[in-house]
This record gives structure tokens, C-alpha cells and sequence, in this order.
């Protein structure tokens, strides 16, 4: 089942100042439906919060096989700017490489801009 993966209580442990989440909570359910046409199925992805704890000290390979072996990823979808594992070691271009060992898709999105031409997400 796609899923929309997020990290609860990852601003507390890493001491910095709460920000908002790119998706207003009201609003998800919403834009997760909008995802639905590009999926196999029509599916509408769910969403899943895993406790930052749980997974902050793996590194990067590590908390990829978590993915697959625990939680049944069959590929992954993420931003240019994407930063995993211990200490953000691991980056969108290593988890290319990790699908690639493991035979799993990976996506990785460019950045949606604003109309002043920076990064917002």
C-alpha cells in the first residue's frame, strides 16, 4: 500500500525549533486522495508516523532495510534535497544507489519552487 512516511518528535530530540509540516494535518486526507490517480489502482497512499527514536541512531543502508524488511517498501519516492540516516549521512543519491543494490525503484523529485525562484519544498 503507498504510504506517506513521517517522523514524530524529530524537532525535540534534535533540539531544533518546531516548524510547521509541509501538509496541514486538516488538509492530508485531501491531498493524499489528490495522489491517487498517479498510483497503481487509483489507491489512495495512507499515512504513517514513526516515533523519530526509533530510527534516528541507523544508518543510512540500516534504515533502508528497516524499510523493506520490517515495513514492506517496495520503492521509494523522495525530494532532490533528501537527507537520511544517522546525522543525515544519507542522501538522495544514496538511496539511488541502495535501490539499485536492492533492486527497489526510487524516485527522486525536483524541487517545487515559489514564484520567487527559491526552494520551498
Amino acid at each position: 500500500h503507498p504510504c506517506l512516511l513521517s517522523f514524530s518528535g524529530m524537532s525535540k530530540i534534535l533540539k531544533r525549533a518546531p516548524r510547521p509540516p509541509l501538509t496541514a494535518t486538516v488538509d492530508r486526507s485531501r491531498v493524499l486522495s489528490m495522489w491517487s490517480s498517479d498510483m497503481r489502482n487509483g489507491v489512495q497512499p495512507i499515512e504513517i508516523s514513526i516515533p523519530f527514536h526509533k530510527v534516528r541512531h541507523l544508518q543510512p543502508e540500516d534504515f533502508v532495510k528497516v524499510m523493506l524488511n520490517e515495513m514492506g517498501a517496495r520503492g521509494f519516492v523522495c525530494g532532490e534535497n533528501y537527507r537520511f540516516g544517522y546525522k543525515a549521512v544519507g542522501d538522495a543519491d544514496l538511496l539511488r544507489d541502495l535501490g539499485e543494490k536492492y533492486d527497489i525503484p526510487v524516485t527522486v523529485v525536483k524541487l517545487v519552487t515559489t514564484e520567487e525562484g527559491g526552494d520551498s519544498c
